[in-house]
């Protein structure tokens, strides 16, 4: 199963490249055929280059090693921000909110991965916002008709062990933050009132 949700995440992590990365292929192209269009074209590229790096900075803390080698909350929050900070969605996370979640064993990974699931659900913009509320970190997203497919609901605050559930690159994120969960030693809980679902993190 370590394998196959390994397998899954690196599936999930190409498609989220292969848009950004994709736009810098076409909008390079652009600039060879249409000497005029030069302008737009490099704006393309330029944008497309600063998402496809915000993804890759984010993924580097979320899923690799590197999120385990720092504790230093500005990072974190700067990876977030790279990756929520486009079509109409913001990062709101006040300063100093989250270190008592990021000092614990693959909190800082657990955080982020939380923020991902959290920026999934706003398909028309909104604000997904980082604070500490007591006895716990919640991630909230806030928009319009903010949507979560029932798997990644599931799967995100499901009981059962990660063998007993099917592994999709969908919702692996989620099965991922159960296991970085017991690793910190918290549980998750979701929520959903009207316009918000919140995604809580429970010491």
């Amino acid at each position: 199963m370590n394998q196959r949700i390994a397998e899954m995440l690196m599936s999930r992590m190409a498609h989220e490249l292969a848009g950004p990365v994709g736009a810098i292929a076409n909008g390079v192209e652009f600039m060879q055929e249409v000497e005029e269009g030069a302008t737009d074209a490099i704006d393309l590229i330029a944008d497309s280059a600063r998402r496809a790096a915000g993804r890759l900075q984010f993924y580097r803390l979320a899923y690799g090693g590197a999120g385990r080698s720092t504790s230093d909350e500005t990072v974190i929050l700067e990876a977030a921000r790279g990756f929520v900070d486009e079509g109409g969605v913001v990062l709101t996370w006040p300063s100093g909110s989250a270190v008592d979640l990021i000092e614990r064993p693959g909190g800082a990974k657990l955080l982020l991965v939380a923020v991902e699931i959290a920026r999934g659900a706003l398909l028309r913009g909104g604000t997904v916002e980082v604070d500490a509320l007591p006895g716990m970190i919640q991630v909230a997203a806030t928009g319009p008709k903010p949507t979560l497919a029932e798997e990644i609901r599931a799967n995100f605050t499901g009981s059962g062990g990660v063998d007993d559930v099917e592994v999709t690159a969908r919702s692996v994120h989620c099965l991922y933050a159960r296991l970085l969960a017991a690793e910190a030693g918290v549980r998750l809980a979701l929520a959903q009132d009207g316009e918000q679902i919140r995604l809580s993190i429970v010491f």
